[in-house]
This record gives structure tokens, sequence and C-alpha cells, in this order.
């Protein structure tokens, strides 16, 4: 066989293996998203901050972080520093290799640690009025100051959201406490009416109590700056919520974007106002969705006539409820109907026999042998029997075969 062709049948046999190969299964491909605790999310931010040209390593990071990993129930590794740092500054700070050839390292450029000159605990002896009267730091963008009635500092953003007709404002408002060691600053989020615990969205503890009062709002503030606020759940124009958890629903109109409709939303009575991921939903309203979904597939599975009675409730919607109860409570009216029902057709045919005719059928009934008695008849003639020895009028219960 000549080089030529031989060289052809082997190209050729070679282009269908890679034919073969390229139709057999492919590997799934894994999620790079990594999740993370947001008090980690607090820490960088309470000791690193944006600084061009300067150069941060990571195994400093992470040996520094240690002595608070005591507090935080996940560990700071190399993975989720490099996520929460992602998503504090957009791809500002760059994860680069530095060092020798053969002694290289992982670095963060334009990432340096803060040094602050006013650290001290996070117990005040001023009032909150006075410690916000003179900022000491710049408010980011869209962010106000102002004190409340009953002198609570707030700090306040308009978002480019209506709900039901009304602008929505993002509010964080630092509560002073007094305590045995003098106030103490708790950090609290109101939007849409909704009040929560900043410490209840990121699940444990802020790690800048160290810091000065004024030092934590400006932390706070640029972690509020890179998080997103809760969106709700859409709904379709002819759809409705199943849940029986409690829910807020109105009309939602993104002002940012004119083109976009006004549609119907959702929110659960327990939204946390922000997001702690990527997604539009904070974790409560997205068990709202969940369970929302669940009871919708259920539904959908179901037949079409109305629920069986034994369905636990909460498996159903309003309407199905009260359809339910509704038609619980026509069986109850129908069964005492019939019941008075049947005890005045007995009362107007029954017979009542004197007492020698009482006796006289007894001692018929006490001769007749099981063996006369048809078939068809022997149970019947049991209850009879039975019957006719009871005195009582709660002895007069009969078989379920005789029962109408």
């Amino acid at each position: 066989m000549p080089l030529c062709v031989m060289l052809s049948k082997m190209k050729r046999l070679a282009d269908m293996d890679c034919t073969i190969a390229s139709l057999g299964p492919k590997k799934p491909k894994t999620s790079k998203n990594v999740g993370y605790s947001q008090q980690w999310k607090f820490w960088v931010l309470a000791h690193y901050e944006f600084s061009e040209d300067s150069i941060t390593s990571t195994s400093d990071i992470i040996n520094c972080s240690n002595s608070y990993k005591e507090n935080i129930p996940s560990p700071l590794d190399s993975k989720v520093l490099g996520r929460i740092i992602s998503d504090l500054w957009n791809g500002r700070v760059q994860p680069v290799r530095r060092g020798p050839r053969n002694k290289q390292q992982r670095v963060y450029l334009n990432l340096r640690q803060k040094i602050y000159s006013n650290a001290t605990t996070g117990r005040h002896d001023v009032l909150p009025s006075s410690t916000f009267q003179s900022l000491d730091f710049k408010l980011p963008t869209g962010w106000k100051y102002e004190v409340s009635l009953n002198d609570v500092p707030c700090f306040y953003r308009r978002e480019q959201i209506e709900f039901n007709g009304q602008r929505v404002c993002l509010e964080l408002m630092v509560d002073m406490s007094l305590t045995e060691g003098g106030p103490w600053s708790k950090f609290k989020l109101r939007s849409r009416g909704l009040l929560t615990d900043l410490e209840e969205i990121i699940g444990g503890e802020i790690n800048i109590i160290h810091l000065h009062l004024t030092d934590q709002v400006q932390q706070v503030i640029q972690y509020l700056e890179g998080s997103l606020i809760c969106r709700g759940i859409p709904l379709k124009d002819d759809e409705s919520i199943i849940a029986m958890n409690p829910h807020l629903t109105g009309q939602f109109t993104d002002l940012s974007d004119p083109t976009l409709k006004t549609e119907t939303r959702v929110f659960s009575m327990k939204c946390q106002v922000i997001s702690t991921g990527t997604d539009s939903q904070c974790k409560n309203c997205k068990g709202l969705k969940k369970v929302n979904n669940q009871r919708k597939s259920r539904k959908e599975k179901r037949p079409l006539e109305l629920p069986a009675t034994n369905c636990n409730k909460r498996f159903l919607s309003k309407e199905e409820v009260v359809e339910q109860l509704k038609d619980e409570s026509r069986k109850r009216k129908n069964a005492e109907s019939r019941e008075n029902y049947w005890k005045e057709k007995f009362a107007s045919e029954a017979l009542e026999l004197d007492n020698e005719d009482q006796t006289d059928l007894a001692k018929i009934f006490a001769k007749v042998k099981n063996d006369d008695v048809p078939a068809d008849m022997v149970c019947l003639w049991e209850q009879q029997a039975k019957i006719l020895q009871s005195n009582s009028p709660q002895g007069y219960r009969w078989h379920p075969k005789y029962v109408i």
C-alpha cells in the first residue's frame, strides 16, 4: 500500500475517533461561586481598604484572620477571601503574583491594611446627635443624614424603586442603648415599613466593635453599598401567592428603566431588606418563594375536584380552605338533619309492646336454634336478640350492616 494512501486512512480514522469522543457524555461544569459568611465581609471592610499601587499578601490576611475565626462559624480561606474582595471592590483590587520566579507569592494589588488613629471601643460617652453633628467622613453619593424626633441618628438613601406608589428608601439607624458600661451602638435597617437588625442579616456579631462609632458607620454604609436591596418575588397578572406565611403584596416599579412596566411583587413580612448574595431576594423572601413553588407544584398534581378532607390545610390556598370549611359545615348540618329524620321515622313507625307480649317474644327467641335461621338472616337475628336483652336506651346500637 502506498505511503500517501496509508497516511490518508490514518487521518480519517483519527478524525472519526475525535468525532466519537466529541459525541460522548460531557462532564458537568462545576460552579465557581463560593459562599461565605457575611461576618467575614465586615471583617475585611474593617481592616483593609482600597489604595492604588499598594500590595498586601494573601497569607498575611489569612494569618490576621486566625485571631477572629473562633467567633465566626466558617474559616477564611483564599477562595472565600477572593470572592469577598471581588464583591467589595468590583475588580479594582486584583490578585497577582510577586517575588522571585521560584518563590512567588499570591498578593492583592491596590489593597492595604487600615490604620486607625482614633480607634476606641464601641462604648461612647456622647449622645448620638452630638456624635454625628459634624461628620468627619464623606458619605457616598446618594446618602444623607438626619436625626429623628426620638434623637436616633439615621442615614438614608433613596432607591430607584417605587412600591405601592411610594418611593423606597433604605434607612440605616444607629440605636444607642444604655448599658452598665455606657451607651452601646446597634445598627438597624428599615425599608417599606419593615425593620430588621443588621446582625440578623449577616447571621452573627459584627466584628467592628473596636472601631470608633463614626468608623463603624462608615464600614456599614460601605457594606450596604456593595449589597443589593431585596426586590421581592415577581408575580404574573393572574397569579397569587399560595403560601400561608405572612407576606405583603403590592405594585413594584423600577424607576431606573422607564421601559419596564409596573408589576406585582410579594415580600415576606420578615424581609431582611437587603440580600446577602448575588440574588435580588433576601433569605426570607427566598424561603417564601420556595414554599410557594412547593405548594403550587403540589396543587397542580392534585385532581381538579375539591381536595380530600384529610389534606393538610397548610398545603391549600386560602380559597380552598374556605371551600373545605364550607363543605365540612354542610356535611355536619346534613348529618344532624338525617339523625333527626330517622329518629322521627322510628318514633312514628315503631310499635310499643305490652309486657306480656314482650315476655312471649323473648321466650320464642330463646327457643329458636341458630341452625333453623337462614344464613342471610343470622346477623339480623343476633342483633334482634341482643337488643331485646338490653334495658337501656344507650344499648340500642345496631350492627353497621343495618345502619342506613
